[in-house]
């Protein structure tokens, strides 16, 4: 499998789109500026994905180097 795709994805419509149901308001491109910055900051990757992975059954049988690679690989 490709090891850049893609499985989560926000783009700035979704944004606006919780903007004007939420809030009725369109967001300035300042407004946008800082929401966005702060959903990267929000967003935690590792832990779902070190979850999903451990209802594999797969922890504890990695080998320390899966492991570490893991760890680093996903690590924010």
């Amino acid at each position: 499998m490709n090891p850049n795709k893609a499985i989560f994805r926000v783009c700035v419509g979704d944004i606006q789109e919780v903007a004007e149901e939420q809030y009725g308001t369109q967001l300035t491109d300042d407004e946008l500026r800082i929401v966005i910055k702060q959903v990267q900051d929000k967003i935690i990757t590792y832990d779902p994905i070190w979850d999903a992975v451990g209802e594999l059954g797969r922890i504890g049988k990695m080998t320390e180097a899966e492991d570490k690679e893991f760890f680093n690989l996903y690590r924010s």
